[in-house]
């Protein structure tokens, strides 16, 4: 299984890790905002290698450096 995982928060972003490592599952990138998200979504689409799995955080920064954002989980979906 391949997981894409939208977390600003290291801590939490290596608890799901540990938690997604118990059960079994290894492939698993770590995105910090939207934009870095979708390229990476778009790049393993057409690769032919989609993730399988997407755990999403609903505030984080839409761009790189920019201010976490409360609407960026909605606005991925």
């Amino acid at each position: 299984m391949k997981v894409l995982n939208f977390e600003d928060s290291v801590y939490k972003a290596n608890a799901i890790r540990k938690v997604l490592n118990q059960c079994g599952v290894v492939k698993i990138e770590l995105v910090l905002n939207v934009e870095d998200g979708l390229q990476m979504l778009k790049n393993a689409e057409d690769t032919g290698d989609p993730f399988d799995l997407i755990i999403t955080d609903m505030h984080y920064p839409m761009k790189q450096g920019a201010v976490s954002d409360t609407e960026a989980g909605e606005k991925l979906v």
